[in-house]
């Protein structure tokens, strides 16, 4: 490679600048980057789950018991029952069940209102409320909540 100054007048002085010329060194080859290793699997967020569990073929009564879905990976409690009591032309009451369920996936939750006879989705999981009800429990002397439900792994 050759330089060589080159003058530049002017009334405020001379400039100089450099020229050069010639063929640009030649650079050594970046080394090939190095693959990044494999992504691992993520961890089973129901992983430390000690509860109750059942597949999601089988029909489920839950309550206040917290049961883990198989084949969803949900956990399904039973949060309470509302009931709406209607009269219906002969004069017999009518009472209507919406269960609360609470639905989780390791930290996420989410809190469905499903009345009897619908079905709602929550983290791939079907549930559909066949039944919500109460049962009385004599060592308690109270009605607990329970809702019979199909499950199923949503499309």
């Amino acid at each position: 490679m050759t330089c060589r100054l080159v003058p530049i007048g002017g009334l405020l002085g001379g400039l100089l600048i450099a020229a050069c010329a010639g063929a640009t060194p030649a650079q050594s080859p970046a080394p090939a980057p190095t693959p990044a290793p494999p992504a691992a699997a993520p961890a089973d967020p129901n992983a430390s789950f000690a509860g109750k569990r059942v597949s999601a073929a089988d029909p489920l009564t839950l309550t206040f018991e917290p049961v883990l879905i198989e084949g969803c990976g949900v956990v399904l409690a039973l949060e309470k029952v509302d009931w709406v009591s209607s009269e219906n032309a002969r004069g017999e009451t009518v009472r209507e069940g919406t269960a609360v369920i609470r639905a989780s996936v390791g930290e996420d939750q989410r809190r469905l209102r499903i009345a009897e006879g619908d079905a709602r989705t929550a983290f791939g999981c079907r549930i559909a409320v066949t039944k919500a009800s109460e049962i009385y429990d004599e060592q308690a002397m109270d009605y607990l909540p329970i809702a019979e439900l199909r499950l199923s792994p949503s499309p």
